[in-house]
């Protein structure tokens, strides 16, 4: 039977090999034209968010912090179809190394507002 942690590991090499067909599917004016469905955000605007946030996973897996809101914003990636697809590519080894525990750091500017204004 297999575990948790390797049901995770297949589930997100198996969406990052969906997403890489899912885009060769498309051309890059389709990729990058805004669609109501998506709130008037592009496919690549989406696609971007989902490979700036596993790279800011992958990369605070080896200091043990994530920190999602300070990753790079690369909107080439956006706007370049093939570069997203050779990004998503990549991450079909994520999550290959053994379980260890990330602490996640999240500003929470509401709170902060909060005791500033008091």
């Amino acid at each position: 039977m297999k575990n948790a942690s390797t049901l995770l590991q297949q589930g997100v090499r198996h969406a990052f090999v969906q997403l890489s067909q899912s885009l060769s599917q498309l051309n890059n004016e389709q990729y990058t034209r805004p669609s109501v469905i998506l709130f008037n955000a592009t496919i690549g605007q989406h696609v971007r968010h989902i490979i700036e946030l596993f790279t800011c996973l992958e990369t605070g897996y080896e200091t043990g912090v994530v920190n999602y809101e300070k990753r790079k914003r690369d909107h080439l990636i956006e706007n370049d179809k093939e570069l997203a697809s050779i990004l998503c590519n990549g991450f079909t080894h994520i999550l290959t190394d053994p379980i260890r525990t990330c602490y996640f750091n999240r500003v929470l500017t509401s709170i902060r507002a909060k005791l500033l204004s008091q």
